[in-house]
């Protein structure tokens, strides 16, 4: 493995690098990147010639995503995660509400619907940064979204202003 490595290693920071446009967030990426690599191959085997390269490119890629994700993660919602709220200013204000109902769910509901209707990451992006699987990021989704027409009913929001 530590010959993969010595091989390989400036290969996945320039992938990195061409990702996130910073290089200490590269080394961060790269780092994670071959951290996965060791998991992968606890497992099993590694392919082997092209094949080879073209999984630590992937992952090398991945590992750069998951690292600009986090660092945008990172950001307190105040700072930056409340965008994009509507123009105008009673959009905005409900805007406001609802992100505020989201922030009172349960922690198992708010982190995921924080993420998809908050950050706007994917499901595939949810299951990445969360571990779960992507059946368990929709199942939460679902569930969560659930709760909170469920409460927004209880306040007196009508179904054509919460679907």
């Amino acid at each position: 493995m530590e010959e993969l490595y010595r091989t390989y290693r400036d290969n996945t920071y320039r992938v990195c690098l061409a990702v996130t446009r910073d290089p200490a967030l590269a080394e961060e990426a790269v780092q994670q990147c071959w951290e996965g690599v060791l998991r992968r191959a606890a497992r099993g085997p590694l392919p082997e010639g092209d094949g080879l390269v073209g999984y630590l490119i992937t992952a090398a890629r991945h590992a750069a995503l998951d690292a600009l994700a986090k660092e945008r993660d990172d950001l307190p919602l105040e700072a930056g995660g409340d965008a994009p709220a509507p123009d105008d200013t009673e959009g905005a204000a409900r805007y406001r509400e609802l992100v505020a109902r989201i922030r009172a769910l349960p922690e198992n509901y708010r982190e995921i619907l924080e993420m998809k209707f908050v950050l706007e990451y994917d499901d595939r992006a949810i299951a990445r940064r969360t571990g779960l699987t992507p059946g368990a990021v929709a199942g939460r989704l679902r569930r969560g979204r659930a709760l909170l027409v469920e409460i927004l009913r209880k306040e007196g929001y009508h179904d054509d202003t919460i679907h």
